[in-house]
């Protein structure tokens, strides 16, 4: 096992038990390469911020076990729809903020692993 990825939401009780995968992962001596924070807070085109799911997880996970955030993705109902009907969000909208917030959270385990990789031009 080259490493494990915490996944939270932003809800205080995603956080705790984030926590505690973190414990049993540091328990198994499985290296940590990061949090990311699914269905974060998003903001639509028109600016304003729309928050089903709340933000802060993966910062409160972060700040409370030291083990770093790679990202957050943001909760949009494209992705969710685009989804369901076999399109991941990199493939039926690259340019979206969470194709967009995946991109830097795989540079991120790039980087954490120590991994060289081609990137796409435009590509975060």
């Amino acid at each position: 096992v080259d490493g494990a990825i915490v996944v939270t939401t932003p809800q205080r009780l995603a956080a705790l038990e984030g926590a505690k995968a973190i414990e049993m992962f540091r328990t198994l001596d499985v290296p940590l390469l990061g949090v990311v924070e699914n269905m974060s807070r998003a903001v639509c085109a028109c600016g304003h911020q729309s928050h089903p799911f709340g933000s802060g997880g993966g910062v409160v996970l972060e700040q409370s076990t030291g083990v770093k955030l790679l990202g957050q993705l943001p909760f949009e109902e494209r992705a969710v729809t685009d989804g369901d009907r076999g399109a991941p969000a990199m493939v039926a909208a690259p340019l979206s903020g969470i194709a967009v917030a995946m991109r830097v959270v795989a540079r991120r385990v790039r980087e954490s692993l120590q991994l060289e990789a081609e990137m796409p031009a435009g590509a975060a």
